[in-house]
């Protein structure tokens, strides 16, 4: 996977939303809440790279 700056400024906030979630005392939603929201911004990196995957492969619908 190419790391485009995009890309890379999502990586780093699901890394401070981790590291904030376990070394910061929260209650449990606010837990759940956080890795909600990583798995949004890692499925939406996985959502970018899948498209430029097949706009590549001219598979793009």
């Amino acid at each position: 996977m190419d790391l485009t700056f995009d890309k890379l400024v999502l990586l780093e906030r699901m890394e401070l939303i981790a590291r904030l979630t376990t070394t910061v005392e929260c209650h449990e939603r606010d837990k759940e809440i956080a890795l909600m929201m990583i798995a949004e911004i890692a499925q939406s990196i996985l959502d970018t790279d899948i498209v430029q995957n097949q706009n590549r492969e001219g598979l793009a619908f």
